[in-house]
């Protein structure tokens, strides 16, 4: 028996598909490994013991850290690692475009003017020394941080590519896409390719790779046959060799898991659904064990991250903006309070959220 830590009710739904910006890339010299699948999952067990006591932490607090940038109405897009520098797609002073500003200014630069609906899509690097921009159907560029006047062309329109995701040691950067038939690949920051898992043929989808700590292995999602049930597939591949292992399997799934979270010290992966309209359970991947546990059914949980420690991972349940601390030691969940989105942890207890006023806020607990 699985126990849940909380549940919702079921609810049916419109299905929607949502439309993600086709990224195009230029024609670039690759390598490309011998791929091996090294199928894992038949010793896969899934934990049930799950504590489900509830116990806020003492002396939680909350002080304004910054105020937004003015005028601008959309949710931050991205912060640095250093919580330095923000970046977001707004109208500000009557123009609309991608803004970049030092937290705590008013004072902000425009990297790109935008025709909506078209949004560009900001990632800073782990070492907080570059930010990629990916612009639908546009090239990608790549910034240092505070030289905002000379971006590098990264990739030119010609190609498919999609799902950028930073290694830890900001060197160079997982992609999913088409391109002559490879589904994941590593683009290096000279725009040189390397592939690694070729596409397979039929209605399937890679979902946003997530790097290991070491950056020595690579986990990403396969949905097949994206017409629900689903078959969801969760595999991690060695970055050096080109071997993956398909680690877990589950089927008829109703949604898709478009988010994966390795934790600091490479122990666990975060399965996240971060479906707009749709609701599915929370799972955690034990990489050491080999263990799916099931955390709990939230209604949208698109925004997790993990503690310094490895310890606890922050999450925010869409349905209530309720924010909720996860004790990987003691297997419990805590209740923040209705904070709204977590952005980024400072230390082992204190993490910045952005509320509903847009502004900066400090939350800390005993």
């Amino acid at each position: 028996m699985i126990i849940r830590l909380k549940w919702y009710k079921n609810i049916i739904v419109i299905s929607m598909i949502l439309l993600i910006g086709i990224i195009s890339g230029c024609n670039n010299s690759v390598e490309s490994p011998t791929t091996t699948d090294t199928t894992s999952q038949n010793t896969l067990s899934t934990k049930t013991s799950i504590n489900n006591t509830i116990s806020p932490p003492t002396m939680v607090t909350k002080e304004k850290y910054a105020d937004y940038i003015s005028e601008c109405d959309t949710p931050v897009g991205a912060i640095s690692p250093d919580a330095s520098w923000a970046v977001t797609n707004c109208t500000h002073n009557n123009e609309t475009g991608m803004y970049v500003w030092k937290i705590g200014e008013q004072k902000s630069i425009r990297l790109f003017q935008l025709n909506m609906p078209v949004y560009a899509f900001p990632y800073f690097s782990p070492d907080g020394t570059k930010l990629l921009v990916v612009i639908e159907n546009e090239p990608w560029w790549l910034f240092e941080v505070g030289k905002w006047q000379t971006p590098k062309k990264l990739l030119s329109a010609s190609k498919v590519h999609a799902g950028p995701t930073w290694s830890p040691d900001s060197q160079s950067i997982a992609v999913t896409d088409l391109e002559e038939g490879w589904a994941l690949s590593i683009l290096k920051l000279d725009g040189t390719f390397r592939h690694l898992i070729p596409y397979r043929e039929g209605n399937n989808e890679i979902s946003n790779p997530a790097w290991s700590p070491d950056s020595m292995k690579i986990a990403y999602m396969i949905t097949v046959d994206m017409l629900a049930p689903h078959t969801l597939e969760l595999s991690l591949v060695d970055v050096g060799t080109g071997n993956y292992d398909l680690v877990y399997t589950k089927e008829d799934g109703e949604y898709l898991y478009n988010r994966l979270k390795w934790s600091p010290d490479g122990r666990y992966i975060l399965l996240i659904n971060d479906d707009i309209l749709n609701q599915d359970d929370l799972f955690l991947y034990d990489v050491k064990d080999n263990n799916i546990i099931v955390l709990s059914e939230f209604g949208n949980t698109f925004t997790a991250i993990w503690s310094p420690d490895s310890q606890y991972f922050c999450i925010e349940d869409k349905d209530t903006t309720d924010v909720y601390l996860f004790s990987i030691v003691t297997n419990e969940y805590y209740l923040l309070g209705s904070f709204s989105r977590p952005l980024l942890w400072i230390d082992d207890k204190s993490i910045i959220i952005q509320q509903q006023d847009k502004n900066f806020y400090l939350i800390s607990w005993k």
